[in-house]
């Protein structure tokens, strides 16, 4: 499988769901978010976002719809995955919360 910069979630059942992809460009560089929510049914996705726009802060629609978790439990172990393509600096996640909502908590 090829390389897929951006940042993917992935649940204890093994659905993955793909948060975003270079938002703001395939060369965006730069400390671009800053206090970011994402959540189905937000006005502006991230994936519409430009790079002048950054940090990008707010309330953003995910690349792709949250709704791949639907049935799944919110037990277990959720992964997040970054990969930052960019060659003129480094990425990294300092802070990363996942708010868990409209889950079955149980087997």
């Amino acid at each position: 499988m090829g390389r897929r910069p951006g940042v993917r979630l992935t649940s204890p059942s093994g659905r993955t769901s793909t948060l975003f992809s270079r938002p703001g460009g395939a060369g965006n560089s730069g400390n671009n978010f800053c206090q970011t929510s994402l959540r189905n049914g937000a006005a502006n996705s991230i994936q519409n976002i430009l790079i002048a726009q950054a940090p990008f802060t707010g309330t953003f629609a995910p690349s792709q719809s949250f709704s791949v978790f639907s049935g799944d439990s919110a037990n277990g172990t959720w992964t997040l995955h970054a990969e930052d393509d960019a060659g003129a600096d480094f990425g990294s996640v300092r802070a990363f919360s996942l708010d868990v909502s409209g889950f079955t908590c149980g087997p």
